[in-house]
Order: C-alpha cells, then structure tokens, then sequence
C-alpha cells in the first residue's frame, strides 16, 4: 500500500494488490488526488495528465525529471507496517500520555524520522482512537478507548447505502432523483 511512496522514491506509480491493514486510509492502490498532482505538476494542461492517465493502470506511469524534482520538493515519504504503527501509538502513549489513532500514528512516524530535528512539526489528529479499537487491542483495553458522546450511538445505528451500477448515465440518474 505504497503507491506515492513508490513514485516518490523509485517514479513508479503503478497499481498494486492492496493488504488489509491497521490504517485503512492507507490501503490504496491508486491515490484519489493523484490526477491533481499530475494536473499541478503539467502547469495545468489537462491534455497532458489525460494522456499520461489514458493507459493507467494498465501501465505505470513515470515523472519527468523536472516534475520529479519539484514533487520531491513539496514530498517526502515513508512506509509503515502494522507494527512500526502500533510502536508510534505505544510511544506517544508513554511520551505524551496521548492515545492516537493509526492514521495518526503513521503520519507523525515519517515526521519523526523524516522532519529536521530543528524544525517545528504540526501534526492533526485525522481520526478518533476509537474508530481503531481492534487494532489498538494489545496497547490499551477496549474499556479504556474514550467513546466520546458524539459517536457513542453510531456503533448501533444501521448502515444504509445504495449500489448504483458503474455507468455515469446510472450516477447521474440516481444522484438527479435523489437531490432535495
């Protein structure tokens, strides 16, 4: 599930098996923004991330050495295993007294190893704890994962949801009949 880190490190952007992991945000095999990377990185030529996305994922794609270099000024990337995730969660535990979640622990774990040490790093927490208390079971007991009472009815509420066959004329109908 290292699809940017791949093309920031090796400029292969190509789709793979996705593993089930702790950190489901994570588990991608294509980037929902990528197109828009590719978009900033083309100045804006749409003809010319069309082109380079007409074949994708059939066959990878790759960056020029000037986009290269300007994604590798604004990106710097790391993987993170279930465990390393846990590691950042049990540490922030024992450092900060703070449970977080797994998005949250991958993201401020490449801060760790890959922020200067002399700059000041801003990290938000993208979820709450809670919505990971499976993967969090080895770290603290489930009776200990605060349930705020925003969320505390969502466990038994019923999922409702709709599947619209993959046909823009379907998405489009269903989306029509269902604005109020």
């Amino acid at each position: 599930n290292d699809v940017l880190h791949r093309l920031f490190l090796k400029n292969e952007y190509s789709k793979g098996e996705v593993k089930s992991t702790i950190a489901p945000s994570m588990d991608i095999s294509v980037a929902s923004n990528f197109e828009r990377l590719l978009y900033d990185l083309n100045k804006s030529k749409s003809e010319k991330v069309r082109s380079m996305m007409e074949n994708f994922p059939i066959s990878s794609i790759s960056l020029s050495n000037d986009q290269r270099k300007t994604s590798q000024a604004f990106f710097n990337s790391i993987p993170s295993s279930d465990e390393e995730i846990l590691e950042e969660i049990s540490r922030n535990i024992s450092s900060n007294n703070y449970l977080m979640d797994t998005h949250t622990a991958t993201a401020t774990r490449a801060a760790n190893i890959l922020a200067d040490p002399d700059e000041p790093v801003v990290s938000m927490a993208t979820a709450h704890p809670v919505k990971f208390r499976d993967a969090l079971d080895d770290l603290v007991p489930k009776e200990e994962v605060p349930v705020p009472s925003q969320i505390k009815d969502i466990f038994d509420k019923q999922e409702d949801f709709r599947i619209v066959k993959n046909d823009i004329d379907d998405i489009k109908s269903y989306i029509m009949s269902n604005i109020t």
